[in-house]
């Protein structure tokens, strides 16, 4: 079983999260609280029931929760954990992950109809070379989503080099059907001890009848002074002009400390 609380406060955050009532708010989060069943049979998955992540894209096999490394699950589903039940497997060299999750984020409810079906299948998710392919189909806050999407990791000693590309629509109602197109790449380096970690990402996000496309720059860094203690910096800045508005700029400063 997993359990995992946050106590978060936030700085002039904006936007502001959902779980969150202002810029500056602060509370005890939930985020992975599940148990996964594995002692049944071999030829049976394995059940896992509670508040987890989404199985989809690069967020399956690496867990940025509570961390400013982020890969957008959020942004790209409508939301990065869910209440519900999955049916989980390693069989030789395959990994799967199946969902059906109630929509409702951090209630443990289905919200005005809401839901989501994730699933991935992929290869061993501890190798060099790690290729996969997710699917998902919800309801999330009014908000109707499909994404099919390829993931993979590749890590030569301590560097790595991550890649997704989701592909999907989005019915928003009042607008109706429209594709959306996300995209990311990572270069990063780790030192031999594991304390730093150094990331660059370069993200696009297109939406239909957008007047144009976003494109980000995420740099960060962090450090494992113990066990406990870990200090992350990320920013973010975007390099298209937008049709309407400014350009997204971001700095963010972590102090983690878990006990």
């Amino acid at each position: 079983g997993v359990g995992q609380v946050y106590w978060t406060k936030l700085s002039n955050h904006m936007p502001v999260p959902f779980l969150f009532s202002s810029k500056d708010d602060s509370d005890f989060i939930i985020r992975e609280a599940h148990l996964n069943y594995t002692a049944g049979p071999n030829w049976l998955p394995n059940v896992r029931v509670g508040h987890f992540t989404l199985p989809f894209g690069l967020e399956e096999s690496i867990d940025t929760n509570g961390r400013l490394l982020d890969y957008y699950l959020g942004k790209n589903l409508g939301t990065k954990l869910d209440w519900g039940v999955s049916l989980n497997k390693v069989i030789n060299q395959i990994e799967y992950n199946f969902s059906y999750t109630l929509g409702g984020k951090d209630k443990a409810k289905s919200v005005d109809g809401s839901y989501a079906v994730t699933g991935r299948i992929g290869s061993l998710s501890h190798h060099d070379f790690v290729v996969g392919v997710s699917i998902f189909d919800g309801q999330i806050d009014d908000v109707s989503r499909k994404r099919l999407a390829l993931d993979w990791q590749y890590y030569w000693g301590t560097w790595g080099f991550l890649g997704e590309l989701a592909l999907g629509e989005d019915n928003k109602q009042s607008q109706g059907w429209q594709k959306e197109k996300y995209s990311l790449i990572e270069l990063n380096k780790t030192s031999i001890n594991n304390q730093l970690k150094l990331y660059s990402q370069f993200i696009i996000k297109d939406k239909e009848f957008q007047a144009s496309t976003d494109k980000l720059i995420n740099i960060g860094f962090s450090y494992q002074f113990t066990t406990q203690l870990e200090l992350s910096m990320s920013g973010v800045k975007q390099i298209n002009s937008p049709a309407s508005g400014q350009k997204q700029q971001l700095a963010s400063v972590q102090l983690r400390y878990r006990y």
